[in-house]
């Protein structure tokens, strides 16, 4: 739901490990693909390949199939569930340094 708020209010977004192809919400994918058709914002994926409860390959397949806006996705091969630190401040790093390099749309 976190990118759809992020849409909707024309933010950007930081999502890790988000469990966007198990959401129980019936009609979540064309939601998604409606709104997120026209999203010029970022929306920043970090996927953990070693995640047991996200499953990494159902994700990317729901984020390139529904999720067609600006998107940048960033495989982990080593992250788990949990993120630690480390990585978290890694990718807000990079996020933020993302967004500084996109032009503002006044």
């Amino acid at each position: 739901l976190t990118n759809l708020f992020s849409t909707r209010y024309n933010i950007p977004s930081l999502l890790f490990n988000p469990a966007l192809a198990v959401q129980s919400i019936t009609g979540m994918a064309t939601l998604s693909n409606e709104l997120f058709s026209n999203n010029s914002n970022l929306s920043y994926f970090v996927i953990g390949k070693k995640d047991t409860v996200v499953d990494a390959d159902s994700s990317l397949v729901y984020i390139n199939k529904y999720i067609t806006g600006l998107k940048e996705i960033v495989i982990e091969p080593d992250l788990e569930h949990r993120v630690p630190f480390e990585v978290f401040q890694k990718h807000l790093h990079l996020f933020f340094y993302r967004l500084a390099q996109i032009p503002l749309k006044i």
